[in-house]
């Protein structure tokens, strides 16, 4: 994944920071379009990695922390390096202080003037979200409590409004159908998990000599006893354990004394791991020791509690988040780490039916995508759109041919003049898109 990023990057730096169109396959059917990036051949965590710069700069503009539901802070818990989304409420309790944005963990901080802490509704509680001294800022969507603030000990308002909530809503149905595959896939030949009332141990073959996708099944849970080793890793591998534990409405409990790891993946540990929750309701991560790797919760009615003294890695929730529990232990901090791993891609889209006839999909201009379908002359249409299949289509604002060439930017129904019909749809920084043409009523 590290490798597709930085051509993806060099390409869009070349051009102005715009994606050209040779960039993008060429496939439509007759009535459902879809365009996307040819480089992409291993899956990571979508947008959650987008802004990520490896090698010597201190610079990351992703999302280390980002809740699909609620964020609730309580007092012990004390700061999150990186920018921070929060889709629904967030909750600061009993009047104190909690850092976002830089931090001494990883030593990797947002750009100056960022919006670190977005926010897709509501801010609840008391206190102060202390955003260091580089200019950051942030955003929310709408009402904050009295006895909010922001900025530098409390000296920059947030800007309020205009969050873009559908996005993240994209994101948060992409992240849930990884999760759901990636759970289901089967643990790697040669690689073992095993335990005794002390120890999980995971190992892998160490003798490969290749670097690889290692994917282990957990499936029960990892108590405060017992210490999680890792054995026989190499550096270039990437590991995913699923947390599939039986009975998934109980909880799911990741609360060791503390990880050991073999010194050759000792460094890449917190970058090359991650933990996925496909479809646990309640997630304890606890323990001693501070854990490290990338956690995904794909569940969005699942609630998760966070108590471990650090988390080292990206950490998604499509649920709600309790960043220690009430009356917990305190100095608690997510790092922000990256992950850098490489996970396998979702399978592709099925193939159309035979019966449908092969379209097109070109790029115009850096900004407008021409698609074209199969239509009737007179008939009344609108086209839709989407960015993973799966979630809701909506209306797509297109220009559409008339007599003497192409209407304004439009959402409202057209009349096709043929049986067969461009139209030009802004791409809106969109990597990926499905369109479908429709009858209007």
């Amino acid at each position: 994944m590290k490798k597709i990023l930085d051509k993806i990057r060099e390409y869009s730096q070349a051009n102005g920071g715009i994606m050209k169109s040779v960039n993008f396959l060429q496939l439509a059917y007759s009535c459902f379009a879809i365009f996307l990036i040819q480089a992409v051949s291993a899956e990571g965590l979508g947008e959650i990695l987008s802004g990520y710069t490896p090698g010597g700069t201190t610079y990351d503009s992703s999302w280390s922390v980002f809740v699909g539901g609620d964020l609730t802070l309580n007092p012990g818990a004390v700061r999150a390096e990186g920018r921070v989304f929060v889709r629904n409420n967030l909750t600061l309790a009993t009047s104190f202080s909690y850092a976002v944005g830089a931090g001494g963990g990883s030593v990797t901080r947002p750009p100056d003037g960022s919006e670190v802490l977005v926010v897709g509704n509501n801010v609840l509680g008391s206190g102060v979200f202390n955003l260091g001294d580089f200019g950051y800022r942030a955003r929310v969507e709408n009402t904050i409590a009295p006895g909010i603030a922001f900025g530098w000990w409390g000296s920059l308002p947030a800007i309020q409004g205009g969050v873009d909530n559908a996005r993240a809503d994209l994101l948060l149905a992409d992240l849930q159908q990884k999760s759901t595959y990636w759970g289901s896939l089967s643990s790697t030949p040669g690689g073992s998990l095993s335990s005794d009332p002390w120890h999980v141990y995971i190992t892998a073959d160490g003798i490969n000599g290749n670097p690889k996708l290692w994917i282990f099944n957990l499936g029960y849970d990892v108590v405060p006893s017992v210490n999680v080793e890792f054995i026989g890793f190499e550096p270039g591998d990437t590991i995913l354990i699923n947390v599939n534990k039986a009975g998934a409405a109980d909880i799911s409990s990741l609360s060791p004394s503390g990880f050991v790891v073999n010194p050759e993946f000792s460094t890449f540990i917190n970058s090359r791991l991650l933990w996925n929750f496909p479809d646990a309701v309640t997630v304890e991560l606890a323990g001693l020791s501070a854990l490290p790797g990338a956690v995904l919760i794909a569940n969005p009615s699942s609630t998760t509690i966070v108590s471990m003294p650090t988390h080292n890695g990206r950490f998604v929730t499509c649920g709600n988040l309790v960043h220690v529990p009430s009356g917990g232990p305190g100095g608690r901090v997510f790092n922000n780490y990256p992950f850098d791993g490489d996970l396998p891609g979702l399978p592709n889209p099925p193939s159309p039916p035979a019966n449908l006839l092969i379209s097109e999909v070109a790029t115009l201009t850096p900004e407008m995508i021409s698609v074209a379908f199969n239509t009737e002359s007179g008939l009344v249409y609108q086209v839709m759109g989407c960015e993973v299949l799966g979630a809701s289509w909506s209306v797509e604002s297109v220009q559409y041919p008339i007599e003497n060439g192409f209407s304004e930017l439009s959402n409202q129904p057209f009349t096709a003049l043929g049986d067969k019909t461009k139209v030009r749809v802004p791409r809106n920084d969109r990597k990926k898109a499905f369109f479908k043409i429709i009858q209007a009523q």
